[in-house]
């Protein structure tokens, strides 16, 4: 199955990518804080399977009568595999429903945002040579991973579409929509544009992958890139002039995004890393995607997906 990661090109490690085949895929979250146990939002432990969270998001709100913007999350999970993350709720949530169930609940004073999270841990189950994944697993962890928007972020033609939205171009951007199935929704909207700015993220760090340049706009995490938007500022020196030269290659300015923009690490660590018994452990900050430490692997755009497995399943 192709790793299709719009705008990415390039691999930050140098040794040598080995087939990689996947029979497991985990996702756990971790929350910045936990329910008190008091309040008017009621909190759920949501575990779900082979379901995207809007999805499970939508299902919830048809079922409680409640609107989907007041069902809340801070992040949207991988589709594939098993995934465990906290929703939150002004009124009740089900017990279970089409691949998901919702196996603790506490209450809050607070909804969950989107971002309110530190990470996530993920177990993956490879079938993979282990002589020659040892040296990948080793500069992997030395190095951390190239901080590219994963395919989750894209799915067939989000950037597209987005693309078509930044550029006012609404008409065709709905026609591309109602071909996919996308609601016409604000929120969709917003998911759309985030994607297009992201695939130029893609563009910028592919340029310059591994590198420490003169103007480097720094993070906690060293070099950070341009999510472009009205507020941003542009690097200076060589790396103004990769993001200069990926802006203007879109025939926009900077006001013509919808955000107020913002800056991304252009690497994160990757903490907690071990292989045992065939199963691939680590921890990444949010925001960062697992499909990437994957593609690094193999070094493709491409990892075999055998039928997954997991160590729980759902309703």
């Amino acid at each position: 199955m192709k790793i299709e990661m719009p705008g990415a090109e390039g691999f930050l490690t140098e040794a040598e990518g080995i087939p990689l085949k996947v029979n497991r895929f985990e996702v756990f979250e971790v929350p910045k804080f936990i329910p008190t146990g008091q309040g008017a939002h009621m909190w759920g432990l949501l575990e779900k399977t082979n379901r995207t969270t809007l999805g499970v998001v939508r299902e919830i709100s048809t079922w409680s009568g409640i609107d989907a913007r007041d069902i809340g999350y801070a992040g949207l999970k991988d589709k594939k595999g098993r995934t465990l993350q906290w929703i939150s709720s002004p009124g009740e949530l089900p017990p279970a429903g089409r691949g998901f169930r919702i196996s603790v609940t506490r209450n809050s004073g607070r909804k969950i945002k989107r971002g309110n999270l530190l990470g996530n841990w993920f177990r993956v189950g490879v079938v993979a040579d282990l002589p020659r994944l040892r040296p990948v697993l080793k500069e992997l962890q030395s190095r951390g991973i190239p901080n590219f928007f994963g395919p989750q972020r894209f799915s067939t033609n989000n950037h597209e579409i987005g693309e078509l939205l930044v550029k006012g171009k609404k008409k065709e951007a709905r026609k591309l929509m109602e071909a996919s199935k996308i609601p016409f929704t604000r929120r969709h909207y917003v998911l759309l544009e985030d994607a297009y700015c992201s695939y130029l993220f893609n563009k910028v760090l592919s340029e310059r992958l591994g590198a420490t340049l003169p103007g480097d706009v720094l993070s906690r995490f060293g070099p950070a890139g341009p999510i472009f938007g009205k507020k941003l500022g542009l690097a200076s020196g060589a790396a103004g002039e990769i993001e200069m030269r990926i802006l203007s290659s879109t025939g926009l300015a900077l006001k013509d995004f919808p955000g107020g923009g913002k800056r991304r690490p252009f690497n994160v660590p990757l903490k907690g890393l071990r292989y045992s018994q065939g199963t691939l452990r680590f921890f990444l900050p949010k925001g960062s995607y697992a499909t990437v430490v994957l593609r690094e692997i193999a070094k493709e755009n491409a990892v075999t997906w055998l039928p997954l497995t997991s160590s729980s399943s759902c309703v």
